[in-house]
């Protein structure tokens, strides 16, 4: 059973590209990192010295100056705010601590939304508290920590107020993202090869077609009805014998073949 010319064409070129598209992960084409990509952070607050930030008129986000590791570079010290790179699931935690005699209270916010808080209050020593979630974050959400209006938040080198965050898993495949990339280059290449060829496959058409024609044209003009070629007219059998007179020295009747 015969395809169709255009079905045919299609199975091809898909054909085509499922088999370009193993030549190249089977020869190592598909370059760069393959693996997930890895992200965490963990910073704690103080830089090194001892004290309080806050109290403070208004809410304001903690800019954490010591880091533990920052890998993927996605939270920045210069901010205090973690961007995420990619789209996944994301866990954070934070651990906060304050001095008696005022409270101590820090939210974790999302783009600018509350997520989770965390409060402690101790009329005397220090008073410490912690929470944590995980989100989904797009590329480009941004989460941080704030330190509540008119609150205050103590830090030294044991570093007892923590920031913390890692990627559990992406919701992208690298290796699915760049063959993707990699098999719509191909797509546009095997598409405008199949495009010439189909402008080849009609030109070529073309030229046929026109040979046809003009055979057909001449064998046309040979069919030509023309007037029949005047035939001679029979010669009854009967006229093909006469009598001749005689001759006036003969007696006798003489036949004589009459040729045409």
């Amino acid at each position: 059973m015969e395809l169709e010319s255009g079905k045919c064409d299609w199975v091809l070129l898909l054909w085509s590209t499922v088999c370009s598209l193993l030549t190249v992960l089977s020869a190592g084409h598909v370059t760069g990192p393959l693996e997930e990509r890895k992200v965490a952070f963990s910073v704690g607050l103080s830089g090194g010295e001892s004290g309080n930030t806050g109290p403070y008129s208004t809410d304001i986000t903690l800019v954490y100056k010591h880091i533990f590791i920052n890998i993927g570079n996605a939270y920045n010290p210069a901010t205090g705010i973690f961007t995420a790179p990619v789209r996944g699931v994301y866990q954070f935690r934070f651990h906060i601590i304050g001095v008696g005699g005022r409270g101590v209270d820090a939210v974790l916010h999302k783009n600018g939304h509350h997520v989770a808080g965390a409060y402690s209050q101790q009329n005397q020593h220090f008073g410490s508290a912690s929470n944590g979630a995980s989100l989904l974050l797009e590329v480009g959400d941004v989460v941080y920590i704030k330190l509540r209006a008119n609150l205050w938040i103590f830090d030294n080198s044991l570093h007892h107020t923590t920031f913390s965050g890692q990627m559990l898993f992406s919701g992208s495949c690298p290796l699915r993202n760049r063959v993707i990339q990699y098999t719509e280059k191909q797509m546009d290449y095997s598409l405008d090869l199949y495009t010439y060829r189909v402008s080849c496959m009609v030109s070529g058409a073309d030229r046929v077609d026109r040979h046809l024609r003009q055979e057909t044209s001449e064998e046309s003009s040979q069919h030509i009805l023309r007037p029949p070629t005047p035939q001679p007219t029979p010669v009854p059998t009967s006229a093909l014998w006469k009598e001749v007179p005689e001759h006036p020295s003969q007696n006798h009747q003489v036949q004589e073949q009459i040729l045409p």
